[in-house]
């Protein structure tokens, strides 16, 4: 299960060589499974599910990225690792597929910047912050309240016809009853978040923004 008060690093691959669904935490394969998924846009939030303010995630997150490809396990690992994407080494180089990078460190009044070179910068909604340097994983990270702040990135980092990958550190304050604790969601797309009631990592798809959904409830 999900730790609560406690640093994780999940990742959720979807990857269109093979069709299928990969769950990873903390480096390691926890589960496998097939589907197919079709081009998708939208506006991306991280906190929150776009547009609602019920179901949002209570706790710190750090290190949040996005990649337009199928990450295999390696580099997976390496980035947990290591607890960064680091360049020139034997098992990682920097990847043109990495349309979002926010590691919380650059800010200003309004804004936290995307370090990608897509310039994807979220927008500070409510309030939203880094946490104290000692509540961090790696520098600085947010805090998010469950309430009502969120990260909104107003354009999609990508239209995802093919591979998607979605890592992060996570540190989950509670588990909040029934109600889904959103991570990052992309308009009508990929959305991964803890589900209601239990402490299992999900990643939806929605296939051509149609109301053909299906939703993966992983153990991680």
């Amino acid at each position: 299960d999900l730790d609560t008060q406690e640093w994780q690093h999940l990742t959720a691959v979807y990857d269109t060589g093979s069709d299928e669904v990969r769950v990873y935490k903390n480096g390691k394969l926890r589960e496998t499974h097939p589907i197919g998924y079709d081009s998708t846009t939208g506006d991306l939030a991280i906190g929150q599910r776009s547009e609602r303010n019920d179901e949002n995630f209570p706790g710190r997150a750090d290190e949040v990225r996005i990649y337009s490809s199928a990450l295999n396990t390696s580099q997976i690992k390496s980035i947990y690792n290591s607890g960064s994407w680091r360049i020139g080494t034997n098992t990682e180089e920097d990847d043109p597929s990495k349309v979002l990078d926010i590691s919380f460190q650059h800010q200003n009044n309004t804004h936290v910047y995307d370090t990608s070179g897509y310039e994807n910068h979220g927008t500070r909604e409510n309030g939203v912050g880094q946490a104290r340097s000692g509540d961090c994983k790696i520098g600085r990270g947010y805090s998010f309240d469950g309430d009502d702040d969120y990260v909104d990135v107003q354009e999609s980092p990508g239209s995802f016809s093919d591979s998607v990958t979605v890592t992060g550190w996570l540190n989950p304050d509670r588990i909040q009853g029934e109600n889904r604790q959103w991570l990052v969601e992309e308009g009508d797309g990929f959305m991964s978040y803890i589900g209601g009631g239990n402490s299992q990592l999900y990643l939806r798809i929605t296939a051509d923004q149609s109301t053909t959904t299906w939703n993966s409830g992983y153990t991680v």
